[in-house]
């Protein structure tokens, strides 16, 4: 949502594009007409920006799961995690802070004033409040329970979004700072973002 992901497949729309390195499947002759990977060789994530040089350049791009392609791990433990999402969201908003706030406000806007509600119904014996947070949190968690089936994962991962969610406005807020002081750490390496968004 932060980065229009959806608007990859939107013809109408040459600016809008993302990708996910992984699984990346493009045409050798418009690979070659774009400069391939040597044209976005100093971009921080090279692949979003393959993706978009090509998308510019008139050719058709589309963001599909590949799960029955190739399946691999990104991170391993928390510090990469947050190290390679600060890589990527710096990257892909090319230095700009404002799509990070915008999933900051609405992790807190939109899914903890569910916990908020329940919490506060319990406390003041209010039913109106622990009814809506309830219903709140069960249309999420529904919805969630389908992504994480559509993703290939158990739909039970849905439950760990009182952890989940946290940890991404951690990880958000993190990305922010990375992208003010104008560094981020990929596997062991300071990169500028001032040369390379």
């Amino acid at each position: 949502t932060m980065f229009a992901a959806d608007q990859t497949n939107e013809d109408s729309q040459p600016d809008r594009a993302v990708a996910n390195g992984q699984v990346f499947l493009i045409r050798a002759s418009a690979y070659n007409k774009v400069g391939g990977h040597a044209a976005v060789m100093d971009r921080i994530v090279e692949d979003v920006e393959l993706m978009r040089t090509l998308k510019s350049d008139g050719f058709k791009t589309r963001f599909f799961a590949g799960r029955h392609l190739a399946s691999t791990r990104m991170h391993t433990h928390l510090k990469q995690m947050f190290n390679g999402w600060a890589r990527i969201f710096a990257g892909t908003s090319r230095g700009r802070v404002l799509p990070m706030i915008c999933g900051i406000v609405f992790l807190l806007a939109c899914v903890l004033t569910s916990y908020v509600a329940i919490i506060y119904g319990i406390l003041r014996h209010d039913p109106s409040w622990y009814l809506a947070g309830t219903a709140h949190w069960l249309l999420m968690t529904i919805l969630l329970g389908f992504v994480w089936t559509w993703t290939g994962n158990s739909p039970a991962y849905a439950l760990l979004l009182p952890i989940g969610a946290p940890i991404e406005i951690a990880i958000l807020l993190y990305s922010v700072r990375r992208v003010l002081s104008g560094k981020v750490e990929w596997r062991g390496a300071q990169l500028s973002l001032r040369d390379t968004t």
